[in-house]
């Protein structure tokens, strides 16, 4: 895996939590989960397996109990949408990435966001 660079084969994958009520409706992602002021917060699949990158996820947002599940979605399909996965990383975890707008821009809009929520499946915990 490239750290400056998320191939559009690249599975990303976010955490749909307890204390979003609007981010998952009805057993469905809404475009509510990918608009955020800090950007879309995502693990990039680093060649782990999903059930590996599902226990990460749960051991990190269960602490506080707010892992409700996970969506997947490719890098390929937010590019499909002109979405900009970042691979911006952090000192925690390598794995770190962000859905944005555009290169420059954070927030995702409405339009975009939609079709991200239309496209994302969700992940079998």
């Amino acid at each position: 895996m490239d750290l400056n660079k998320i191939e559009d084969t690249e599975i990303l994958y976010r955490v749909v939590r307890e204390s979003d009520p609007d981010g998952f409706i009805s057993g469905k992602p809404t475009a509510a989960l990918f608009m955020d002021e800090k950007g879309a917060s995502v693990d990039r699949d680093g060649e782990r397996s999903e059930k590996e990158i599902v226990e990460v996820l749960k051991a990190r947002f269960g602490r506080r109990n707010d892992y409700k599940t996970a969506i997947k979605i490719t890098a390929g399909e937010c590019r499909g949408v002109e979405a900009y996965p970042n691979p911006i990383g952090n000192k925690k975890n390598i794995y770190h990435a962000e859905i944005w707008e555009s290169k420059d821009e954070k927030v995702i809009s409405l339009f975009k966001a939609i079709k991200l929520a239309q496209l994302c499946k969700e992940v079998q915990n």
